[in-house]
This record gives structure tokens, sequence and C-alpha cells, in this order.
């Protein structure tokens, strides 16, 4: 029918957001619900009262999930909002915390461990209607870094390392400037491994002949990744880039440094101002 139509046009632009949404938080049920839900669509018959049977049920099982992790999700977010109504601006920690739970459950299904987030610097305050954009998209360094730079805790044995790795924030001001810094202590990068997958690229075999340290910030970018294959985690090479956006928006600047073997920090230097930023 007609109806039955649109609701097959229709639900799977609902459902699509909806499950990119979910995974900034880690929702993975109802992002498993979502895709149970448009899969059916598209190979059911539509005989109307199996769909709508099918559909009601489904809704059911979504509106569950959703409760439930929407509870979650509001014990997380929840300091933040008492943050905000008490004093106006948050203190960083209110918006770094939370990340501890991306952190864990990104490690523990990657099968690595990681000792809880060291947060220094965290009672600043900083202006929200600034920099909050940018504090919430630092979550993608620390998942790149337990992505991509911590070791498994067999490799980092054989290494002569913890088996839990460690991460690290720290936030301070200098000089008219906040400077953040998100360290690891895991397998740093390999630039001659990264030298070798743009020689491979034709149209950037160029930069393979740039310096070490140049070579490093070009993981910044929204078109080059470290990654060894595309999954779900990683390997599309946009999270680092969305950071770096937002501090360039800010007037502000990244820098790489990694030592292979050793780790790798993410420096942010941004005007605490936009007339700082403009008299820089």
């Amino acid at each position: 029918t007609t109806l039955q139509a649109t609701y097959q046009m229709v639900l799977p632009l609902t459902i699509n957001p909806t499950a990119a949404a979910q995974a900034t938080f880690a929702l993975e049920p109802l992002a498993q619900l979502c895709h149970d839900v448009e899969s059916s669509l598209k190979t059911s018959d539509m005989i109307s009262e199996g769909f709508k049977k099918e559909l009601s049920e489904t809704a059911a099982k979504m509106q569950a999930c959703l409760d439930s992790e929407l509870a979650e999700l509001r014990e997380l977010l929840g300091p933040l909002a008492r943050e905000e109504r008490s004093s106006g601006e948050p203190a960083l920690k209110i918006y770094i915390s939370p990340f501890e739970h991306s952190i864990s459950e990104l490690a523990t299904r990657l099968g690595k461990k990681v000792a809880p987030l060291e947060i220094e610097g965290g009672d600043l305050r900083l202006p929200q209607d600034r920099f909050k954009p940018l504090l919430l998209s630092l979550v993608h360094a620390f998942r790149n870094a337990v992505d991509h730079g911590v070791e498994t805790p067999e490799e980092r044995l054989l290494a002569g390392k913890p088996a839990e790795a460690s991460l690290k924030f720290s936030g301070r001001i200098e000089d008219q400037q906040v400077v953040i810094e998100i360290a690891d202590d895991g397998r740093g990068i390999d630039v001659e491994k990264l030298r070798a997958k743009l020689r491979a690229k034709p149209s950037k075999a160029a930069l393979a002949h740039l310096d070490d340290t140049a070579l490093k910030q070009l993981i910044l970018n929204g078109d080059l990744s470290t990654a060894e294959k595309v999954t779900d985690v990683s390997g599309r090479g946009v999270g680092l880039s969305a950071i770096k956006d937002e501090v360039l928006k800010l007037g502000g600047t990244i820098l790489v440094e990694s030592e292979l073997g050793q780790g790798t920090k993410f420096v942010l230097r941004v005007p605490v101002s936009a007339a700082a930023a403009k008299a820089a």
C-alpha cells in the first residue's frame, strides 16, 4: 500500500541518523536494534497485519532499550548539567570525565587494558560558548589512543611495559592561551610505515619526503589514517581531523609529538578569547 511504501522510504532515514548519533555514547544495543529494523523492512513482503505486528514488537524493544541506555546517559551527563546550573562555566573535568566510559568500553572490546584516565588541571573553567565544541571533540583523541596507540597486554609485557596502559589529560592557561595535552604511553607512530603508506598512493607520494616531525602531523588530516583497515572504530581518518577543525576555528594550533615505542601526545594551544586570537 501507499502507507507501507512510505514507511519503507521514511523509516530508514530516521533510523540511520539515530544509529549514527548513538555511536557517540556507545549505545550498542540501540544500534543493533536500528539495524534489525531497517533490515527487516527491506526484506519484508509488507503484508499488512504481519508488518504492523513486527513493527510494533520492534518499537517496543527499541523503547525498552532506549529507556535503559538513556538512564545511563543521564547519569553520565548529570554532573555537567548540575555544574552549568551552579556556576555557569563547567570545570574541564566535567567534560572529560565522562569519556572514561567510552575509553573503558572500547578497551574491553579490543582486548586491551587501560588504567583510569589521569586528569590534571581538571578544575580549570573555560567559557563554554567558545570551548564546548572543542572539548566534546576530544573524545576522538582518546578513542584514537586506545585503538591505535595502546598495545595489547601481551605486547606491552614483551616491550617491558606494564600490561595496563596509561592515558593522561592536562589543561592549563599559559600566556593567554589554553594549553591542552592528551598523552598515551603506547606504541607511538611508526613514521616509516606511514611513509610506505603515502608512497603507495600516487596522489600523496610526494608527502613521503617530509621530515619526521611534519610527517606525524599528517595523521590530523581527514584523508589519511594509520589504521590497517577500516572498521566501525577507526580507519576513515575523520576523528582527529574533527579536533583539528575545532582548534583552527578558534585560531589555535595542534601538534603531534610521538616516539616509537614510547607513546604519542597531542598538544593543543588555543587563545583564551576571540580578542586574544585576533591580537595574535
